[in-house]
């Protein structure tokens, strides 16, 4: 096996949607036994465009002060605004004031969201360009057009590309998480932990629950594995928290399922 890094980095945007302020989401954290966040770049104090350098810092500080690093961030904004005219501009530049946060704050990884059959080429390329000027790695997601994803890497063939990989997404489109980083283990860039009820409620179709949940649809076992042989994947697993009823609550129960996991390997 890889001596990759299988600790698991949380999503702290959940927690603040939920009311927690971040310190209080980095106390919660800290204290359930995580030493690193996945931030999220769409949120107030957290958005690259509105932090000075000086406020870049004591983001850092302030992630620091509770015995954690920042593992990675979030850009999730609309991937349809990276073409659609009218949010372009403003797309991009809050794509590339992110990147620029990533390099203020040790270069990690910034996950985003494109149409891997439609992105604009113009659109691409400036992505790319950005992320090889800062030295910092780019992870695309798409789990709805996976096959498209893979070959937009493979075609690109840079090392600071990759795929992310949100495995409660690869089953809503009707995928196999598992079986997906077994065989594409060398351009996924970075990996990420969630799950999906395989249970209906009131007609409402498959949720998002804590990952490892007894009627969750992922092998957590069989993910780890995966992800602990891609070549390709840097940093912590992302503990994805979002659209769970209680992030904190969610975030003990993925972090004990996956260490279980560990166990019985």
């Amino acid at each position: 096996m890889n001596s990759s890094d299988l600790s698991l980095a949380p999503t702290v945007g959940p927690l603040v949607r939920q009311g927690m302020t971040f310190g209080e989401s980095l106390k919660g954290l800290a204290t359930i036994g995580f030493s690193s966040v996945q931030l999220d770049g769409t949120l107030s104090g957290m958005r690259a465009r509105e932090l000075s350098d000086r406020d870049r810092k004591d983001l850092a500080a302030t992630v620091g002060r509770h015995g954690m690093r920042v593992a990675g961030i979030d850009l999730f904004i609309p991937r349809i605004h990276f073409n659609d005219t009218a949010h372009q501009d403003r797309a991009m530049d809050a794509f590339v004031q992110t990147m620029s946060l990533s390099a203020d704050l040790g270069r990690v990884p910034v996950s985003v969201a494109i149409d891997a059959e439609g992105v604009e080429g113009d659109v691409l390329k400036g992505m790319l360009e950005t992320a090889d000027r800062l030295g910092v790695g780019l992870a695309i997601h798409g789990e709805d057009k996976l096959k498209a994803l893979v070959g937009l890497i493979e075609e690109e063939d840079l090392p600071m590309l990759g795929c992310g990989l949100d495995p409660a997404a690869v089953m809503a489109f009707g995928g196999d998480a598992v079986k997906w980083v077994q065989e594409h283990g060398k351009v996924l860039k970075v990996g990420r932990l969630s799950d999906l009820s395989t249970v209906a409620v009131e007609q409402a179709g498959p949720r998002r629950v804590a990952a490892g949940n007894q009627d969750g649809g992922l092998d957590v076992m069989g993910y780890r594995l995966g992800c602990d042989m891609a070549s390709g994947r840097v940093g912590p697993v992302v503990l994805d928290l979002r659209q769970l009823e209680n992030g904190l609550t969610g975030a003990k129960i993925g972090k004990a399922n996956w260490e279980d996991a560990a166990i019985r390997l």
